[in-house]
């Protein structure tokens, strides 16, 4: 039956020809002609028609005379036939070449007609190899000679599953060649920008290793693939003879172009900080885009380049309003990037307002998209560029100056300070304890915090002023135009007002301080070094005096800074030239006053100021990183005097020795020390190390696990410098504690004060019900010792019983004592 229906359509067709379409006539003036103007039209949706119905002159039913606004254009699923009549008017033998303009069609086939019978027939397209076009060109051409006053018939048969458009021309071999001459200059000049402006951007990859920058080339690259298969030059260079290649390599590349332009968006504008909702769009996208690229190595290329242009489409109008809603965040990023796309949509509308016959065909039109790309290529080269000097200038956290910028803001404040004859002001800021906000509440808890804490600051500040981000929680403000000494003071109290305000967190209330140290233009430097060194021992001194407050610097910390660098230059030398040695201050047993063990304690000979405590040089160390040296000196010294008091037969005698923070964060503490009694022979427990308060109060999650380490280990821990300030007994029940030593300043006044008195005892009982032992340091009466014999405290420790003293001189006294005691 079906076939029954597709006879009579076949006789309908040829019982109703139209007339033919308007003859051209072709001088041999005349260097090129627009065959689309008028043609002859047949969509066959049967695929029923042949050429031979073309001969007579006549036409199937179904076809029409249309001009070049008429021609299909899009996807078109029908076999298309076009009849073109052409006549030589001239008096001489013409060569032409007619030229089909679109690169991307999958078969077509011309047959020239001359006196109703095909005297050639030609056989291209992108699906056919590069070696059976007639030409070898970008685009499909076929030579034709036309005899004088003679009537040529051109019949196209063209089939394709990619987008239509059909502009024809016949041309002037020699005008052809020319144009071709200036296409190419162009696109040598348009190519040639891309492949610069991909290896720029790939230099600052390989300099800056940011992924940005890789996706940036990725689309540069990619849409000039993208865009040499548009032009044609695929097939001709790279797969001349594997034209399936080429055709399914075109909307891979397209899909490879939209997945890097996706890429780049989203970090160039920050979607996901920004605009949460449109970045996981963006997402999708890019998985949806998955499946047109592998669908591209598989024969359905009508369903993969129908999703391809769909995404195509829909990709830049959702970047697009990413674009808008970061306006609202960040104008300067968001307006590049605008910009951009705007160049890129007004070559494109150009193009397609052409292609509809609205403008006329000029070379900046044809290539207008082109130029549209090369700008938007440009800006956005120039917007990474700026974003590179933001990232040597801004702080990427919080949007504020980081300590890049600020020599040039000094040279600035110095400028209008001598100008205005007013001085200005340098305020070092630092957040108290913000490494316990970290290690309580994670890193992200921390960064919000900080990006809160620059917002607030910088909207309580004059328009004149500045605020820097030095550090990971230290800020720097410099403040102009100072009145006086008063009206500071009022700015850094507000500003400390808004420190202390709460802050909301990741659902979490935090309240913070900060300290914060002032130095003043002139009065206390005139060039940046020595401001900034001033702020910076005024901020120290500002800890020092218990934080949250600010502290005016003064030419007395100025000396002080002076002789802490001097002290911190020489400890780099001191344990090289044996300048550190031992004492021994020994531990006297509450019960039957014998020598219970010893406390190591640390001195430094300095060869210009005599003996010093830790007190003068540890904080030093700490800052210099010369701590983990030092301690493993003193850790090693002791278990050298240890051994040696083994060997003489003095056993079951402990030592006891401070360790900081800083060691306790030392991924290696355990193990040196472990290594250290493996190498000397000693039981762990001859071992004490005394820790502040302020150490175990303040552990991260690391460190009270280092801390239980050691206790496993059987390594005897004491809290040191119980009950000063950090007092809470929470810790007490989470680490395996051996003893807490009562600080000497409760003994001071022990015997005077009884609420003193009952603070020790309490402390003392409570000691015992834990299973602690406890020491009472500071010892230096004999009613002190009375009065805490009968709190039962276990061990004695002052100047009472002994001074410190060296390893001999105590050997001399408690073991030859013992020794004549037994003997």
């Amino acid at each position: 039956m079906q076939t029954v229906f597709h006879i009579f359509i076949l006789i309908f067709l040829t019982l109703n020809p139209l007339s033919a379409e308007p003859v051209i006539n072709v001088t041999s003036s005349g260097k090129q002609y627009d065959l689309s103007d008028s043609v002859l039209l047949c969509m066959d949706h049967l695929n029923m028609l042949n050429v031979d119905m073309f001969l007579e002159g006549s036409s199937p039913a179904i076809c029409n005379t249309v001009d070049k606004a008429q021609l299909p254009f899009g996807y078109v699923d029908d076999t298309i036939w076009l009849r073109s009549t052409l006549k030589n008017t001239s008096h001489t033998e013409n060569a032409w070449i007619v030229d089909l303009e679109n690169p991307l069609l999958d078969y077509v086939d011309l047959y020239v007609i001359e006196n109703k019978k095909v005297i050639a027939h030609f056989a291209s397209g992108d699906k056919r190899p590069v070696a059976s076009r007639p030409l070898s060109s970008l685009t499909f051409r076929f030579p034709i000679t036309m005899l004088p006053g003679k009537t040529t018939t051109l019949v196209w048969k063209i089939r394709s599953q990619s987008s239509i458009d059909l502009p024809i021309t016949i041309n002037d071999p020699d005008a052809l060649q020319d144009a071709d001459q200036r296409r190419f200059l162009f696109y040598g000049i348009f190519y040639g920008i891309l492949i610069i402006l991909s290896l720029y951007n790939f230099i600052f990859f390989l300099i800056f290793r940011r992924a940005i920058y890789l996706y940036y080339v990725g689309f540069i690259v990619f849409y000039t693939m993208m865009q040499l298969s548009f032009d044609g030059f695929t097939p001709m260079l790279l797969f001349p003879d594997h034209p399936w290649l080429y055709n399914e390599g075109v909307p891979f590349f397209v899909d490879l172009t939209i997945l890097s332009a996706i890429l780049f968006g989203q970090r160039f504008l920050e979607t996901e900080l920004y605009t949460p909702k449109l970045h996981s769009v963006l997402n999708v996208i890019i998985i949806i885009n998955l499946v047109p690229m592998i669908m591209s190595f598989f024969d359905i290329y009508y369903l993969t380049v129908k999703l391809t242009t769909l995404l195509a489409a829909i990709t830049p109008i959702i970047l697009l309003s990413a674009g808008f809603v970061i306006q609202k965040h960040n104008k300067r990023r968001a307006r590049f990037y605008l910009g951009a796309w705007s160049l890129f949509f007004a070559g494109s509308t150009l193009l397609a307002l052409h292609k509809f016959g609205l403008l006329p065909s000029t070379w900046f039109i044809l290539h207008s998209q082109q130029f549209g790309v090369l700008l938007k290529i440009i800006v956005l080269s120039y917007a990474l560029g700026d974003q590179l000097q933001s990232l040597l200038y801004i702080d990427q956290l919080t949007g504020i100056g980081n300590r890049h910028s600020l020599q040039r803001i000094f040279a600035s404040s110095m400028s209008y300070a001598k100008k205005d004859k007013l001085p200005f002001a340098v305020l070092s800021i630092d957040i108290d304890d913000f490494k316990n906000i970290n290690d309580s509440m994670t890193h992200k808890v921390g960064d919000q915090l900080l990006m809160q804490l620059s917002g607030r600051l910088k909207a309580h500040l004059r328009r004149f002023d500045t605020i820097l981000r030095m550090g990971q929680d230290e800020f720097l403000i410099i403040l102009e135009r100072i009145q006086s000494t008063e009206s500071l003071t009022h700015i850094v109290d507000q500003l400390l007002v808004q420190i202390r305000k709460p802050f909301n967190l990741d659902n979490h209330i935090i309240h913070i301080t900060a300290s914060v140290g002032i130095a003043l233009y002139p009065n206390d430097g005139d060039d940046y070094d020595t401001l900034m060194k001033n702020s910076d021992t005024a901020l120290h001194k500002a800890k020092e005096l218990g934080k949250n407050r600010f502290y005016f610097f003064n030419p007395v910390l100025d000396n002080m800074a002076i002789e802490r660098l001097k002290l911190h230059n020489d400890l780099f030398e001191a344990l090289d030239n044996n300048e550190f040695f031992l004492l021994f201050q020994p531990k006297i047993s509450a019960t039957d006053n014998s020598l219970a063990g010893v406390e190591v304690l640390l001195r430094w000979r300095h060869p210009k100021r005599g003996i010093l405590t830790p007190d003068t040089f540890i904080g030093i160390a700490e800052q210099n990183g010369l701590i983990l040296r030092i301690t493993h000196w003193v850790l090693e010294e002791s278990c050298k005097a240890l051994k040696q008091w083994q060997r003489i037969g003095w056993d079951g005698i402990f030592a006891a020795v401070n360790v900081t923070a800083v060691d306790i964060n030392d991924t290696y503490f355990i193990r040196d020390l472990l290594d250290l009694f493996s190498e000397y022979n000693l039981n762990p427990d001859l071992l004490e190390l005394e820790l502040t308060e302020r150490i175990i109060v303040e552990s991260s999650t690391d460190n009270i696990e280092t801390i239980k380490s050691l206790c496993d280990a059987g390594i005897k821990i004491a809290i040191d410098d119980f009950g000063t300030g950090y007092s809470t007994f929470t810790y007490l029940q989470s680490f395996q504690v051996d003893t807490i030593k009562i600080d000497k300043s409760f003994i001071d006044e022990i015997e005077f004060n009884a609420k003193t008195a009952v603070i020790v005892k309490t402390m003392t009982e409570l000691g015992h019900a834990l299973g602690m032992k406890v020491v009472i340091e500071g010892v230096e009466k004999e009613g002190q010792v009375q009065l805490l014999k009968r709190m039962k405290c276990d061990i004695f420790q002052g100047y009472y019983f002994d001074k410190p003293m060296t390893a001999g001189a105590l050997v001399a006294k408690y073991f030859v004592r013992d020794q004549i005691k037994k003997g």
